[in-house]
């Protein structure tokens, strides 16, 4: 039997390699690009490398958001192009979907593998279930925080309590239009290009960190050493020294950062909420087993930040666990390449024949997506 092929799709970035792998060995933009001048000898969507070096050529559209599918044509040159780069065609597949996948989503999905790709079997798995599964647990709320959506999921016995999760839009996305506007304002230098916005996605962000209280925003504020000098493509050269912790401070106290009709929650309220609402008998377990997952999880301080914020909403009674593992902007991704490494993956998969014979709509029986 083939080793299957680990998927996992994001809003900025698609992670692929085989089950059984540490790490994904093919990492590309969630982009896609629409040829501007269109042909019938060229492709209606292209992917990669070509789209930074001839980016004038095309337009650039991501057929996710939010984590979720949204143009199912589109995607498939995401697909098609995980497939070329890992030569996965002909292997079993395991694609990684968010939690509350929309059932049409899915069902488009897995018709696109199986009828244009021909993907001998298929097996859809959540995201932050696997991203639990990766620290060898079951039960959990996993804090999911990436470029465009910020999701906390209880999980207990393996299943999502759909009822209870919760989403938010403050994710990376807003932390970068934060550095965009208060840097170019307060420095008077153009972040607005592509370019520009590249440096600080991949150098300035990289340096931020989170203050863990009161006490510390004053002992960052006075640290000799906070001071960064970045340069862009073009030669200009830009500093920062308090946008280091208030960039990240966003995803705690929203209000004070973004104006908008509905305000997000800081992650540690957000966080104490969602336990809430799940049932009595399964509060303490998920507040003593809280998992962070996703790039925007990586801060230095996050999680302790977290904790702290978390223990003191709840009563003396309850103790606070947070894991926060070296890797986990890739923790659904390395859930997965063990999870498809199990004996028993080739049976739980969806396989041609099932498929031919029960059509898209099997998708949502053999791969449950909740317990609720």
């Amino acid at each position: 039997m083939e080793t299957p092929i680990v998927l996992d799709f994001g809003s900025q970035t698609c992670r692929v390699g085989n089950a059984g792998e540490s790490m994904p060995t093919n990492i590309f933009p969630s982009y896609v690009g629409i040829p501007r001048e269109r042909s019938q000898l060229k492709p209606d969507f292209y992917v990669g490398k070509i789209l930074k070096e001839q980016k004038r050529e095309f337009q650039i559209k991501s057929p996710i958001k939010n984590g979720t599918i949204e143009d199912i044509s589109m995607a498939s040159a995401l697909f098609k192009n995980a497939l070329d780069e890992c030569q996965g065609y002909g292997k079993p597949i395991l694609f990684t979907e968010p939690a509350l996948n929309p059932k049409q989503i899915r069902e488009k999905t897995i018709q696109l593998l199986f009828e244009r790709f021909k993907v001998p079997s298929v097996y859809f798995s959540i995201q932050p279930i696997l991203s639990l599964f990766a620290s060898e647990k079951t039960d959990g709320l996993v804090i999911d925080s990436g470029a465009d959506i910020t999701q906390i999921i209880p999980i207990y016995e393996g299943y999502v309590i759909s009822s209870c999760v919760h989403k938010q839009y403050v994710a990376g996305n807003d932390l970068l239009e934060y550095l965009v506007s208060t840097i170019s304002e307060k420095r008077d230098v153009n972040l607005s290009t592509a370019a520009a916005k590249e440096v600080l996605e991949n150098q300035v962000k990289k340096d931020c960190l989170v203050a863990l209280d009161l006490m510390d925003v004053v002992r960052l504020s006075s640290d000799p050493d906070l001071l960064r000098t970045y340069t862009l493509p073009d030669g200009t050269e830009f500093s920062i020294e308090e946008e280091r912790f208030l960039c990240p401070e966003i995803l705690f106290r929203p209000e004070l950062f973004i104006n908008d009709d509905v305000l997000a929650k800081g992650l540690d309220v957000a966080c104490y909420d969602c336990v809430m609402k799940c049932d009595i008998d399964v509060r303490r377990c998920l507040f003593n087993n809280i998992l962070c997952a996703g790039g925007n999880t990586l801060y230095p301080g996050f999680a302790e930040r977290l904790a702290s914020g978390v223990q003191k909403l709840c009563n003396d009674s309850i103790e606070v666990g947070i894991e926060a593992p070296a890797d986990r902007q890739y923790s659904s991704w390395i859930g997965g390449s063990i999870f498809a490494s199990i004996s028993e993956f080739n049976q739980l998969a969806i396989n041609s024949f099932e498929y031919d014979e029960f059509g898209a709509q099997i998708i949502n029986k053999k791969c449950k997506i909740s317990w609720d």
